[in-house]
């Protein structure tokens, strides 16, 4: 098995969003650490190879991740940071992060992440395309071409809004 599959068999597991949740508490100033601290791996059946500094605030909310193993990406869901993290899966970094989600929203007693209103929700890719769903019932398509700023080309009201 090459490196690259195992890069992608790796990241595409369910290991992947514990690790990126260690990654975003990595310390600001370091961009690459050892894999140390909360969600850290601390068993035999899970190594960590590098932990990947993600920029904004801590990761304390996310969803689905997805792979891209064509590109080399992985995606994360980061409501933390109310938008999409992209990450290089062949060279190990941070690549961007591509905001315009309505990011963590609580609950009426504000006790808890309601996961029904918060977004970014899930993500799939094709080719250069990303689709995410967001909080506000909508769908997100993704040109991963296009600058950041740039970047969501369209967002698809589902008719399921809850104005919540």
């Amino acid at each position: 098995m090459t490196r690259y599959s195992k890069l992608v068999a790796y990241f595409s597991g369910t290991v992947a969003t514990a690790l990126f949740g260690a990654a975003s508490l990595v310390p600001s100033s370091a961009v690459l650490a050892a894999c140390v601290g909360p969600g850290a791996p601390d068993n035999t059946q899970t190594k960590c190879i590098r932990a990947i500094h993600v920029p904004g605030n801590p990761l304390t909310s996310f969803d689905i991740s997805w792979v891209n193993p064509n590109r080399a990406e992985y995606y994360l869901a980061d409501r933390s940071n109310s938008g999409i993290d992209i990450i290089d899966t062949q060279h190990l970094t941070f690549k961007r992060t591509i905001g315009g989600f309505v990011g963590i929203k609580f609950n009426a007693a504000h006790t808890a992440v309601d996961n029904n209103h918060s977004g970014p929700d899930g993500v799939v890719s094709h080719g250069h395309w990303l689709y995410a769903g967001d909080g506000d019932s909508t769908l997100k398509v993704i040109d991963l071409n296009a600058p950041t700023a740039s970047a969501i080309k369209q967002s698809i009201p589902t008719g399921r809004h809850d104005p919540r």
